[in-house]
């Protein structure tokens, strides 16, 4: 409401990242995993993207998706999913945060450290997980057609990447958000750290100013940091890139 916008500046910073580092973009798909009410995919089919796949579990946030695509004119172009990606297929509980509507997580069968945010008393729903590779496959959808995949989903990154080993080897390109606190409560931080690195992948950091080179030790560090810092009034959270 403040502003107009909302990380429109990292979407534009990514596309530019890859022209930068590859020569071009590939502007057919936009891959939208946590997609909220979608402000990030709206922005990428507006900056060139033809289409966009969505993945928003929320009901509530899920329909304003879909209004607002269709305010937007660009409903034709974009395919939508209720369902929350993982690396399995099955069904998984999901907490509310009561006060933003954006912080929706899949809730751990054994979350590490003490809640900060009170997570133990929000509300829950059930909802399908699927594969990002299966999801895709069954849309007929080739690697090579995607162009970037922008993944939110509150510390569930580690799953999502579990079940997307085609588009990891395909070098699709991946913008990620790396919240220590979230991958600390999912309970797979470690295994996030694993398949960045055997990626083979170029990291880098979208935060600050300009996109800078990141390494695996560099992010643990920022990972065990911002763990002793998060507070109910501070988060330590950016995005990388993976290239």
């Amino acid at each position: 409401r403040r502003t107009g916008a909302f990380q429109e500046a990292e979407v534009g910073a990514a596309l530019e990242l890859i022209r930068a580092e590859r020569g071009e973009a590939v502007l057919d798909t936009f891959v939208d995993i946590g997609a909220n009410i979608g402000t990030h995919s709206l922005y990428a089919l507006s900056a060139g993207f033809r289409h966009a796949v969505c993945f928003e579990p929320s009901p509530g946030n899920f329909r304003l998706l879909r209004v607002n695509q269709i305010l937007n004119g660009v409903d034709e172009r974009c395919r939508d999913f209720q369902v929350a990606l993982s690396d399995r297929e099955g069904t998984v509980a999901m907490e509310a945060s009561p006060n933003n509507h954006g912080d929706i997580r899949v809730r751990g069968g054994d979350p590490a450290g003490a809640p900060v945010y009170g997570e133990d008393n929000w509300s829950t729903f059930e909802v399908a997980t699927r594969r990002l590779d299966d999801v895709l496959a069954d849309c007929a959808l080739p690697s090579e057609r995607v162009g970037l995949v922008w993944m939110d989903t509150q510390g569930h990154e580690a799953h999502v990447l579990a079940g997307a080993p085609r588009l990891l080897e395909a070098g699709t390109p991946f913008v990620i958000e790396f919240w220590p606190y979230g991958l600390s409560r999912a309970g797979r931080s470690e295994i996030f750290f694993d398949l960045l690195a055997a990626s083979g992948r170029k990291i880098f950091d979208l935060g600050g100013d300009s996109p800078r080179a990141a390494t695996i030790d560099g992010l643990r560090s920022y990972y065990r940091k911002g763990l002793e810092e998060e507070s109910s009034s501070f988060a330590a959270h950016t995005n990388l890139m993976l290239l």
